[in-house]
């Protein structure tokens, strides 16, 4: 009895100390770890907020490179492992590679040229760009085949708005490297327009508001899904950009209060219906007695006139038929988005500078009338906006350059936890390409991409140095 009792207290002392050692090893406080990986390693060699410097440099060209030379040392201990040494989330990747060739040319003048074709029942990204014609324009231009590979990547084939005629992106090196490299996604749409000079970037973006049946016909694209985005923005999480059933219209970021814009207001990041409901939206082609909201259809479908929201939030009346009149000309674009908004469309200023705030906002404040607008019309009686459209909040799970960007170095990141991410800027230069954006791949697309992609930046980088004779002088 003794004997058994000393062995039953043997085998329990020795659970006992299996389960202490155990315990150890799980809350041990490895030396150097952090969850921040490489970013730990930064602070550690010198003894700085990394976070605070990229916030403050993101769109510094000069600074992004000095960062990447930095970050480019190696790591010390195998806590602070690269992201291509993690272990990744197992994500669909939808290939994407390279088209058979070019997109056809479907119309072609002087002034308006479209090459490839709408399809039916698919999905498409809307993508407004002008061509660099200053060195702050650059980084911009190098992410319009970037943004369209990666949403295509995710299902979306891009439609490309271009703000110039087809002769000047021929002649611009950088916009015709940019614009061929976009030629090469399968299913791609080209619609190049004829734009003044001091327009473009207002066109570029009232153009993604506007492009759906205006610019381009969507009669054949009726029950396709069409979704905007900005140039330096990626989804991430893509079903918080998907239609979902039972809904017209999907808000992925709705705005209040911006400064210098509007107290409520869409932004173009991302704003996502079929090709019928856009068209509907911008020249009120849902007019019917029968099946429009009564209440809105004398304001919205008769000539007696349409409530307009001008700038400062006043109503006001102008006749519906001339409100409802636009076509793919730039000059009658402008003049129906000024119907809403007021003359200050046709203003030079494009910035977000505090004199150029009006103009930097028109796509947001002219998309936030027209989506209102056809809310209204096609409610019905007991019925609020949210039985037609799916909006997202401002305050959104976002990576953004900057602070933000450190979260892709946490050991647990996952890109499905983000719904998009707004990008740094410098990344058509080797060194910040391969430090900001080439670990960040590696979660999106397939490595067949990345290397495509990767061909695409060193043949636009070599292509500065041409651009910059012709447009070096223009630094703003």
């Amino acid at each position: 009895m003794a004997k058994d009792f000393n062995k039953n207290h043997i085998i329990v002392f020795l659970c006992f100390f299996l389960i202490l050692i155990i315990f150890n090893q799980n809350n041990t406080i490895k030396p150097n770890s952090n969850k921040y990986g490489i970013i730990a390693t930064l602070k550690a060699d010198k003894n700085e907020k990394f976070d605070d410097v990229l916030d403050e440099h993101a769109s510094t060209s000069t600074e992004m490179e000095s960062l990447a030379t930095e970050i480019k040392k190696p790591l010390a201990t195998e806590d602070t492992k690269t992201i291509s040494e993690k272990k990744l989330p197992t994500l669909k990747k939808v290939p994407v590679f390279m088209a058979k060739e070019p997109p056809k040319v479907v119309i072609d003048t002087p002034d308006y040229r479209v090459e490839g074709t709408l399809q039916n029942n698919k999905n498409y990204v809307i993508i407004g760009a002008t061509m660099p014609r200053r060195e702050k324009q650059i980084h911009y231009t190098w992410y319009i085949p970037v943004t369209a590979r990666i949403w295509a990547s995710k299902g979306y084939m891009p439609l490309v708005f271009l703000a110039g005629n087809f002769a000047e992106w021929e002649n611009n090196i950088l916009g015709r490297t940019a614009r061929d490299a976009v030629r090469e996604i399968p299913g791609a749409v080209l619609v190049y327009f004829t734009c003044p000079v001091d327009k473009e970037v207002t066109m570029a973006q009232v153009g993604r508001v506007m492009g759906v049946g205006n610019l381009i016909d969507v009669s054949n694209a009726e029950d396709s899904y069409f979704i905007t985005t900005d140039i330096d923005l990626w989804p991430l999480n893509i079903h918080r950009h998907e239609l979902p059933p039972g809904k017209q219209i999907v808000i992925s970021r709705a705005l209040s209060g911006l400064k210098g814009c509007c107290h409520i207001s869409i932004a173009l990041s991302c704003v996502g219906m079929k090709g019928k409901t856009w068209r509907a939206v911008t020249t009120f082609d849902d007019c019917n007695k029968e099946t429009t909201n009564p209440i809105y259809y004398e304001r919205y479908c008769t000539d007696k006139g349409v409530l307009v929201a001008d700038r400062v939030g006043n109503g006001g009346y102008k006749p519906a038929a001339k409100i409802r009149t636009v076509s793919n000309t730039t000059d009658k674009i402008l003049d129906y988005a000024s119907q809403f908004l007021g003359d200050y469309v046709f203003t030079k200023n494009h910035g977000k500078g505090a004199t150029s705030r009006d103009t930097w906002f028109v796509d947001q404040r002219l998309a936030t009338i027209l989506v209102r607008m056809w809310t209204e019309r096609n409610i019905k009686p007991g019925q609020s906006a949210r039985d037609t459209t799916q909006t997202y909040p401002k305050k959104v799970d976002r990576i953004d350059r900057g602070k933000g960007w450190g979260k892709l170095h946490a050991q647990d990141f996952n890109p499905d936890n983000y719904q998009d991410t707004h990008l740094p800027g410098g990344a058509q230069f080797e060194r910040v390409y391969k430090t900001a954006l080439i670990p960040f791949f590696k979660y999106l697309i397939s490595d067949e991409e990345i290397e495509v992609i990767t061909q695409y930046q060193k043949l636009f980088e070599s292509r500065m140095p041409e651009w910059s004779k012709v447009y070096g002088e223009n630094k703003d």
